[in-house]
């Protein structure tokens, strides 16, 4: 079990590497987790820069004595998430989908992947080459993993199950309009993640919080006797507010 005095939850950062120890210093925090909910934006230069650059953001995650985990969005490439590619540092984690992070007590389920809306338009997605889309980005509802998950206390993941805010499919009419495939891959994605959802509850697992990211917006509701938020571009939110203090 790992212990942290703060314990923080990150919208889409996008390779904003800056925003998170930029955080820390405008909050006079230090000896926190921050897990990223998707899209923190690796893979998009090679593998050797890719280092580089973590080797650089842990220098300075270790002046603040923080930890940050990384769930895979879309934005992601996933070879980072799933061993292939290992640029894991003291304070920076790439997590695998469907790990249980044990930190502080509360058990965190992280599962990661989205289907990226504007893929016709990225390089890879046309021309089969490049570091802009990644064809296994989607999230994959796993059932013989799930089946093992117990006394799962948060859930982290990059998308949302059907019932989750937005409802509606603000502003997609222009991409199902280029990509025939969309629409219906945006609805199996929601249903994959509500499956996951409803086998948690018939598991038994009494969840307190659910956060993604994806849609850059903000927002929170309850469902059941889950609280979900959705995350904006850069948005933080204590996993478990126990200090009481709004960072917005």
């Amino acid at each position: 079990m790992l212990n942290f005095d703060y314990i923080f939850v990150c919208g889409d950062i996008h390779g904003e590497l800056d925003v998170i120890p930029n955080f820390f210093k405008a909050n006079d925090l230090k000896n926190c987790a921050i897990i990223v909910a998707g899209d923190f934006g690796v893979g998009f230069d090679d593998v050797i820069k890719e280092d580089r650059r973590m080797n650089h953001f842990n220098n300075r995650l270790k002046k603040y004595n923080s930890i940050v985990f990384v769930v895979r969005g879309n934005h992601d490439d996933p070879n980072y998430f799933n061993g292939e590619l290992d640029i894991n540092k003291e304070h920076v984690k790439f997590v695998n989908d469907y790990d249980v992070l044990d930190i502080n007590g509360w058990n965190i389920l992280c599962v990661g992947g989205a289907t990226s809306i504007d893929r016709t338009n990225r390089k890879r997605y046309i021309l089969g080459k490049g570091r802009d889309w990644w064809k296994d980005e989607i999230f994959v509802y796993d059932e013989n993993k799930a089946n093992n998950l117990k006394d799962i206390d948060f859930v982290v993941t990059h998308t949302a199950p059907h019932f989750a805010y937005p409802y509606v499919k603000i502003g997609l009419d222009y991409w199902i309009n280029r990509d025939i495939h969309l629409f219906g891959d945006l609805e199996k994605e929601r249903s994959e993640v509500t499956k996951l959802y409803e086998h948690l509850i018939i598991n038994g697992n009494k969840i307190l919080r659910w956060y993604y990211g994806h849609f850059h917006m903000s927002k929170t509701f309850p469902y059941d006797n889950t609280i979900f938020t959705c995350l904006d571009i850069n948005e933080m939110k204590e996993l478990f507010p126990l200090n009481n203090k709004n960072y917005d």
